[in-house]
């Protein structure tokens, strides 16, 4: 029986060769690891199938996504607003909202009710207050029991919604005596930012009055944010560079 080991050899280093010439020793795949959703609610809040579609794309966003929710809307109805509300809070994703010339009604409710990561509000924009508006068909206990049943989510809507931004007479003009409030974008917004680190401070077991504590987060603009984007680029600049030596002083991005 003839020894076949210098054959087999010399064959394993020809099919060597051949595949270090045909297969790279370098190889890069590229996976989309994050998407931008782009949300705009610009009409009434229905019930159509334009609305339960948003919901189900709210849903497939991931923890490295974005979404973006441009909106001005006078309103709606209260059960598709509370739930695109509940189906936004549970998204992982990174929230941003944009608000331009103002919103309303169910629109304000969704401003305040959903945990964004930025808010970009214009100074001018209009958010309007006002209660629930609803009618009822039927027999004279049926309307009893709807109006006891209404007020009592009302009443649990305010709390979560209005307070920490309406003060105790605000509120109450609104939901005792029928009265309607507006405020501008610049006074919400410091609203929203104060109730925010209030949150925050009781989250801390620290009191509600604490201001600029250090660590904590401040619920960021859209300017602040393209600040702080700008200045992680100066930073990764020089470290990449290795220009902290000759850099003596380092001008703030404005």
């Amino acid at each position: 029986m003839k020894n076949n080991t210098k054959s087999n050899t010399k064959s394993n280093t020809y099919i060597e060769d051949i595949l270090e010439e045909y297969i790279p020793k370098v190889t890069c795949d590229i996976t989309p690891y994050a998407n931008r959703y782009e949300i705009n609610i610009k009409k009434e809040i229905d019930d159509s199938e334009e609305y339960h579609e948003l919901m189900s794309i709210i849903r497939q966003a991931s923890p490295h996504d974005i979404v973006e929710v441009y909106i001005e809307t006078e309103g709606g109805l209260l059960d598709v607003g509370l739930q695109l509300i509940d189906e936004l809070n549970r998204c992982p994703a990174q929230k941003h909202c944009f608000v331009s010339s103002g919103v309303a009604s169910m629109g304000t409710m969704i401003v305040l009710g959903v945990e964004w990561d930025m808010v970009d509000i214009s100074p001018l924009s209009t958010f309007h207050f006002h209660s629930v508006s609803y009618g009822s068909v039927g027999k004279h206990q049926d309307l009893v029991e709807k109006v006891a049943h209404t007020a009592n989510l009302t009443s649990k809507l305010y709390d979560r919604f209005y307070k920490g931004i309406l003060d105790d007479d605000q509120l109450k003009n609104i939901t005792e005596h029928k009265g309607e409030l507006s405020l501008l974008g610049e006074e919400v917004l410091e609203l929203i930012k104060a109730k925010h680190q209030a949150m925050l401070a009781e989250a801390n077991g620290l009191p509600d009055d604490v201001e600029d504590l250090e660590g904590m987060t401040v619920l960021p603009t859209y300017e602040e944010v393209m600040k702080m984007k700008k200045l992680e680029l100066q930073e990764l600049f020089i470290e990449l560079f290795d220009l902290s030596e000759s850099v003596d002083n380092k001008e703030e991005v404005a």
